[in-house]
C-alpha cells in the first residue's frame, strides 16, 4: 500500500486486485507480454497518472478493455511505443 512506482517484467496477466488501494502508486511500467488485465487491478489508485505500457496503443486498448477506457478526461496517461492515451479507469 506503500507503493509509489512498480516496473512488472516477465507477466502475461495483471490479476485482478493486484495493487487495489495502493493510494500512493503515481505511475506503473507494464511489459508488451501483459494480455490481460484483471478487474479493479488499479482500483482506488487514486494518484495513478502514468502507465508505460511497452506495446501500441491498439494492444493496450485491447487488454485494458474490461477495466477502463480511452476518455480525454480520463486522469491517467498511458505511454505506449506508438503514442500516449488519455485513460479512465472504471
Amino acid at each position: 500500500k506503500n507503493l509509489t512506482s512498480v516496473i512488472l517484467s516477465g507477466l502475461t496477466s495483471v490479476e485482478d486486485n493486484a495493487f487495489y488501494d495502493c493510494a500512493n502508486l503515481t505511475r506503473i511500467t507494464i511489459p508488451k507480454s501483459v494480455k490481460k488485465i484483471g478487474l479493479n487491478a488499479f482500483g482506488n489508485c487514486g494518484k495513478l497518472t502514468s502507465i508505460t505500457y511497452e506495446g501500441k496503443k491498439s494492444e493496450w486498448l485491447n487488454i485494458s478493455s474490461k477495466v477502463g477506457s480511452k476518455s480525454d478526461s480520463g486522469k491517467t496517461t498511458i505511454i505506449c511505443t506508438d503514442g500516449e492515451i488519455k485513460f479512465k479507469f472504471n
